[in-house]
């Protein structure tokens, strides 16, 4: 009786270590980092930092409502104001209209391990073909988010001033968003 009742014994002791470890190792679950880019950005500015070759468009110029309508068309909100980017935890990219309850998908997104790079993968209209946007010298500082775009190319139709003939116009500009 003595052996059965030592099984017995060594059985409970590592019934309880057993769930010891398990009550700990639930305790001990690694929080969920979540990267500090995911969220909604209202876009705010846009300037030129060269010139486009159209005369009323040489650096300095503000272009926020140019490059607005080229990046935003995809998505008509209410209010211009409320339009925005989502870029997701999944690195889905989204067109939103922040206070409304409309979205469509518009890609994809990464960043560079430093995150001073931003890849905005666009898939979907205005965009003739998917392409790739790329954020440089990005500042996430508080809750806005800067930084330059080299060559962002626009339709020429949504570009005043445009020549004639002209497909696209490539645009050299640093760019604000605010963090919602």
């Amino acid at each position: 009786m003595k052996s059965l009742s030592t099984r017995i014994d060594k059985i409970s002791i590592l019934a309880v270590i057993a769930s010891a470890c398990l009550f700990h190792s639930c305790e001990k679950d690694d929080p969920v980092t979540v990267d500090p880019l995911v969220g909604e950005y209202k876009f705010s500015s846009a300037t030129l930092t060269a010139d486009t070759g159209i005369p009323s468009l040489t650096a300095g110029t503000d272009v926020t409502a140019i490059i607005s309508s080229g990046l935003f068309s995809v998505l008509t909100c209410t209010s211009a104001t409320n339009s925005a980017i989502e870029l997701r935890g999944t690195k889905e990219l989204f067109f939103t209209c922040i206070s409304e309850s409309k979205e469509t998908k518009g890609g994809t997104w990464f960043a560079n391990t430093d995150e001073t790079e931003l890849t905005l993968n666009f898939s979907a209209p205005p965009f003739p073909q998917p392409f790739s946007l790329i954020i440089s010298e990005v500042n996430f500082s508080g809750s806005t988010l800067t930084g330059k775009i080299s060559n962002l190319p626009l339709p020429a139709d949504l570009v005043p001033g445009a020549p004639s003939g002209t497909i696209i116009v490539l645009f050299n500009i640093t760019i604000k968003f605010q963090k919602q």
